[in-house]
């Protein structure tokens, strides 16, 4: 069941004490941002956001995301295009992380091969469609994240 009570921050708050680290990846193809819909029987159901998860103990952010979009839509990562484009701080009711937050942008689209024991559908979207959509927490934050970016860009 999703939590009500989140909080994002930009720069860490003076008390937090995160115990898990996540990353995710805006993976980009003709200015359409790849989200997936995860499973309704996973955390925070059937809401939208980008293939990412938890960095496991001893990985790198970028080896964990490079993990984890491979994972769950079959996609390689060019090592090259990967940029890591920022950081959130998410306080949920009993747990503080970071997010780190990739973009990897590809000429030709790539072929998704979704896991559907994670995922259950997923789409390229314009980003001011995906923020019509039911995002996971921290999912609206982690667009202005990449929007900043791709201004920068």
């Amino acid at each position: 069941m999703a939590s009500n009570s989140y909080q994002v921050f930009f720069t860490p708050p003076q008390d937090f004490t995160p115990t898990m680290h996540a990353a995710g990846c805006y993976v980009v193809y003709e200015e359409r941002i790849l989200i997936l819909q995860r499973h309704k029987d996973k955390f925070q159901g059937s809401t939208w956001g980008v293939p990412g998860g938890k960095i496991e103990q001893g990985e790198q952010p970028v080896e964990a995301v490079m993990r984890e979009v491979k994972e769950e839509v079959g996609i390689i990562l060019p090592i090259a295009s990967l940029k890591n484009i920022g950081k959130l701080f998410v306080r949920l009711e009993a747990i503080d992380y970071t997010f780190e937050i990739f973009g990897c942008m590809f000429d030709q689209q790539p072929q998704v091969a979704l896991e559907l024991s994670e995922h259950t559908d997923f789409g390229w979207f314009l980003p001011e469609h995906a923020k019509q959509l039911p995002l996971i927490q921290g999912g609206f934050e982690a667009l202005d994240v990449y929007l900043a970016w791709k201004q920068k860009d």
